[in-house]
Parts: C-alpha cells; structure tokens; sequence
C-alpha cells in the first residue's frame, strides 16, 4: 500500500479489490492507461475516498503471460 508501504497477498488485494468495486464510498476518475506493452502497464486516476479525501493515484503493473503478476502504487493527496 502506498500509505503505508505494506505488500498483500493476491487474495488480500483481490478482497480488497472486491470492496472497493462493491461500495459507493470509493470513486475513481478520470481513470486512463498512460502506458503498456505486453510486460508493464501504467495507469493514473483520482480517487475520491470516504473520508472526504482526494488521491492522484499512479498504478505500476507488471505483466508476466498476459496477466498482472504484481502491482506497485504511488499517490498524492489533493488538497482542495
């Protein structure tokens, strides 16, 4: 996690995932791919969170046979 530099599990992440997807509370936009090629993908967006914040979130995803392997993210707070 970028906030506070732990790594989880492929079903920590997919639980995750699967919250996020599920709930009202978490909004990503303007969500678009800035890069791929068939070993990496780089993706950026900003996600609306819960507690009324506001995150540029930079998504670095490593690509092994045609499936995301690992996954590294970076953000910034946005103040408003």
């Amino acid at each position: 996690s970028h906030q506070d530099n732990t790594t989880k599990s492929r079903d920590e992440f997919a639980e995750m995932a699967r919250f996020f997807v599920a709930s009202d509370d978490f909004v990503v936009n303007n969500s678009r791919c800035l890069y791929e090629n068939e070993d990496v993908m780089v993706d950026h967006g900003l996600m609306d969170f819960p507690d009324g914040t506001t995150e540029a979130v930079l998504g670095f995803h490593q690509i092994k046979d045609g499936k995301i392997i690992r996954i590294e993210t970076g953000a910034t707070l946005i103040e408003k």
